[in-house]
């Protein structure tokens, strides 16, 4: 339902911060380390989060080749700013970010509320299973250094004092991990509740009454070999994802995920996709064919589409590869559906692989939809972009089914 009001949510009260947690994606590289050491990256490295949990990640895209092997073709959209220009700009950005107080934010749809919300009560309950944490490790060693030197000063004592160092190092350090023990599992019960709660809300804002049998598992995965099945990106060795959904769409089973992708290239682990992916069972039965909305210097653009045959069209803003027969599908409408997905500093890129019997949407995101926020106040417009992107693309299954009759 919509509020006729708008909500406004204030910044929760200051207290111990939890921190940014680690992409999946990210902790995978550097499982595959004896690969290579190095990995690719485009920004800073993330500090690991005390609460890093399969479900979230924090992408950080790796630098993605501008241009085909072999082919003067530039997959940066024209008009946008080159790598160096934009990285400058995100950096002040982030920069004046910190400085400023935390922003407070209008939510015209209760679901939306409802998410921040959630963010707010686990970032609560969050800074109270974690409130003594230092306070007892401080204890902790101050009892330990206390047992030891007192001891020392005392002649009767002197010849035990390793012993009374050794009994109450023993007692703090099992204080200690005790404390930790159930200050984690209090971190873990509260995250699970507020990704349970903010997916449940995200999901029936996003897609609403235009599905029907939507299912959701927070635990469930995407199926590496779907992803894979789309043969956009080659040399894909890792996929991992979070918020896992199947639905039916006129009578079509479809299933969605948010998801990252990775590659090993000359032994160098690199992340290849972050976004989300959307697949549907279509009539077509034609040869692939591969079209790519051109997106921002932070995309990440297929790296696979010589599978697909020649190049077809380039444009200022999109490229298709594919058989001559791909001419039939691009009509008049298929391109102004496709002509509505503008990329943007949220919305980075899109690519579609038509292929028989399946098609796949790959829709490519910023940290600022794909990573969930935890110690800010979370900023509603990303949402409500990828809202009108999923739109979008059920607008464009509609012509693509039409065009395909």
């Amino acid at each position: 339902m919509i509020d006729e009001e708008k909500k406004e949510i204030a910044p929760a009260e200051e207290g111990p911060e939890p921190k940014e947690e680690e992409s999946p994606i990210v902790e995978e590289v550097k499982e595959a380390a004896p690969v290579s050491e190095e990995t690719e990256g485009n920004g800073e490295d993330k500090e690991e989060s005390e609460y890093t949990d399969e479900h979230p990640y924090q992408p950080t895209p790796a630098p993605a080749p501008k241009e085909e092997e072999g082919e003067k073709v530039t997959l940066l959209k024209e008009g946008e700013k080159s790598p160096e220009e934009l990285r400058k700009e995100m950096e002040e950005r982030e920069k004046a970010a910190r400085s400023a107080p935390a922003p407070t934010f209008a939510y015209e749809d209760e679901r939306l509320a409802h998410m921040e919300e959630a963010r707010a009560l686990f970032q609560k309950e969050y800074k109270k299973a974690n409130r003594w944490k230092t306070p007892i490790t401080i204890i902790g060693i101050g009892i330990i250094l206390v047992s030891w030197l007192v001891p020392s000063f005392i002649d009767s004592l002197k010849s035990y004092a390793w012993v009374f160092g050794l009994c109450f190092c023993v007692v703090a350090i099992a204080g200690i991990a005790v404390y930790t023990i159930f200050a984690n599992k209090a971190s873990k019960k509260a995250m699970d509740a507020y990704f349970d709660s903010f997916f449940n809300d995200y999901n029936d804002y996003t897609f609403g009454s235009r599905v029907s049998d939507l299912r959701q598992d927070i635990d469930a995965k995407l199926d590496p070999e779907v992803f894979k099945g789309a043969n956009l990106y080659k040399d894909v060795n890792r996929v991992t994802s979070r918020n896992f959904l199947t639905f039916n769409y006129k009578g079509r089973s479809v299933s969605y995920s948010e998801c990252a992708a990775q590659s090993v290239d000359n032994k160098i682990a690199k992340t290849v996709f972050i976004g989300n992916i959307l697949v549907i069972n279509n009539g077509y039965t034609g040869k692939d064919v591969a079209i790519y909305r051109k997106g921002n210097a932070r995309a990440l653009p297929p790296t696979n589409f010589k599978a697909f045959g020649d190049l077809f069209e380039d444009t200022s803003d999109m490229v298709v590869y594919g058989p001559k027969t791909a001419k039939s599908i691009l009509t008049k409408r298929v391109r102004d559906a496709l002509a509505s997905f503008v990329t943007n500093a949220t919305f980075v890129d899109f690519s579609i692989a038509i292929l028989p019997g399946k098609t796949y949407f790959l829709l490519g995101y910023e940290d600022d939809l794909m990573v969930l926020p935890m110690r800010d106040p979370m900023d509603p417009k990303p949402y409500m972009q990828h809202r009108a992107d999923i739109q979008k693309v059920f607008d464009f299954i509609d012509v693509l089914d039409e065009t395909l009759k």
